[in-house]
């Protein structure tokens, strides 16, 4: 079991490291339904970092998954509580619902969590704004890890932004 996860996590870097693949990727489900899928992008913080990655369904009613990945030798990644996306220094902020732990290895853990389809846009829209700031914090320990976006973060976040349909 432990080296599935292990390939997982080594399947989501190499993914990051692609830089020829397209930064989003969509399906066609039934019904007339996409679900979109944002690659694996890096966060990086004080002695943690952070893969991320987002699948939007157009389904309706349907919350948008994201996926992230915790690594660091200096925290516990096993106590993250949620990961908090915060627009223009706290004026708007969007935190992730129901945060589960996937798998933990010895230095880092993967989660999932959602967030909605509404929340997800308004995050998309800031990139397309480059006046907007963002930052995001993880909660771990009962404290606030502050992340920066890469510009891979930002670049798959602006092609999201023009490419998603919001039905």
């Amino acid at each position: 079991m432990k080296l599935i996860h292990t390939y997982t996590v080594m399947l989501l870097t190499l993914l990051i490291g692609c830089s020829s693949g397209k930064p989003v990727e969509s399906f066609l489900m039934t019904e007339g339904r996409t679900l979109y899928f944002v690659r694996p992008t890096q966060l990086t913080g004080k002695d943690v970092d952070v893969i991320i990655d987002f699948t939007h369904n157009t389904t309706p009613n349907k919350n948008v998954l994201c996926n992230f990945t915790v690594e660091s030798s200096e925290i516990n990644t096993n106590t993250v509580s949620s990961l908090v996306f915060i627009i223009n220094s706290s004026k708007d902020t969007i935190t992730t619902t129901e945060v589960k732990q996937l798998f933990r290895e010895e230095e880092f853990t993967r989660y999932t969590s959602s967030i909605t389809p509404t929340e997800f846009k308004n995050m998309l829209e800031c990139f397309a704004n480059d006046d907007c700031k963002f930052s995001i914090n993880l909660h771990a320990n009962k404290q606030a890890i502050t992340l920066s976006p890469s510009s891979a973060f930002k670049k798959s976040a602006k092609s999201a932004q023009k490419i998603l349909t919001w039905e």
